[in-house]
Formats: C-alpha cells, sequence, structure tokens
C-alpha cells in the first residue's frame, strides 16, 4: 500500500527524535523535511539507486522504501536539528545502510534498461 509524503516526513522527525508518538509535526519541520526529501528524492535519482520522484509528486510512495528513504532523509535534514560529532555519524552510517537497501531493491518500474548488441 502507497504511503504518503506527509508519513516519509513524520518517519524522518521520528528518527531525529523530533516529534514522538502522538505529537504534531509542526508546519516548519513540515516544510524543512518536505524540501529535503525532494533534494534526495532527486539525488538518489540522478545517482541511480532509486526513482521516487514521480512518487513522492504523486503522494504515493512504495512502503518498501519508506524506511530506508525516512533515514537517508533524516541524515541530510540533521544538520538542521543541531545534530554533529558522533550523532551525525551514527545517522550517515544508517543513512548508508539504507543506500544498500535501496540499491539492493528490485526493479519494479516493468522498464528494463535496453541491452546493447555487440556484433563480433
Amino acid at each position: 500500500m502507497p504511503v504518503s509524503t506527509g508519513q516519509i516526513i513524520r518517519r524522518t522527525l521520528e528518527i531525529l527524535g523530533v516529534v514522538g508518538a502522538g505529537q504534531t509535526v509542526s508546519a516548519e519541520d513540515d516544510r524543512l523535511v518536505r524540501e529535503t526529501l525532494t533534494a534526495a528524492a532527486a539525488t538518489l535519482a540522478a545517482r541511480g539507486i532509486v526513482d521516487v520522484e514521480a512518487d513522492c509528486a504523486a503522494d504515493a510512495i512504495p512502503d518498501d522504501v519508506v524506511l530506508p528513504l525516512a533515514a537517508v532523509v533524516a541524515r541530510w535534514a540533521a544538520p538542521a536539528y543541531g545534530f554533529g560529532g558522533t550523532d551525525l555519524a551514527a545517522l550517515k552510517m544508517l543513512a548508508d545502510e539504507a543506500e544498500a537497501d535501496l540499491r539492493s531493491r528490485p526493479d519494479t518500474s516493468g522498464d528494463p534498461a535496453p541491452v546493447r548488441v555487440k556484433y563480433f
């Protein structure tokens, strides 16, 4: 079942410890993480890791990318929330593992890469 960008934003803020269960996400936090999510989606697509730009725009992100995507976004948003030192290093490690998970995700786009034939 697809997940909304709002749910990704909330999960990102939970990873950062900014919001807890039952707390409301502030408009400023929503804006900051939404901008970071947009940039993260574009960067991950450009690097060939995973393409969720259209999914984010359609507010229908595949549920199998929720946790890794939130971890990557949390790492990129962390400095805005005062993360540094060992806390930032821990988030970087989490984001690296998340990117590896996203890379290993099977391609479900239905549009396989073209095969180039080499003649002898």
